[in-house]
């Protein structure tokens, strides 16, 4: 059996709001991959630096492989 394929599994997010994964694409979902993000929180408009991914704009769980 090929034991490598059964050990990775794709990089699913946990739910709607899950920025910490990406259903597989490798990039993060907080900002699609651009390491930046438009912020309206607070009634503020400003780009922001992106945490989740530290403004690499790959997933932070898989490290833009798409899977974990």
């Amino acid at each position: 059996s090929n034991t490598v394929s059964n050990s990775r599994k794709k990089c699913m997010k946990l739910s709607a709001s899950d920025n910490a994964h990406c259903n597989g694409s490798g990039v993060c979902s907080r900002c699609n991959g651009d390491g930046k993000y438009y912020d309206t929180s607070f009634g503020l408009s400003k780009w922001v630096d992106c945490k989740t991914c530290g403004g690499s704009g790959e997933c932070p769980s898989c490290d833009g492989t798409g899977y974990r």
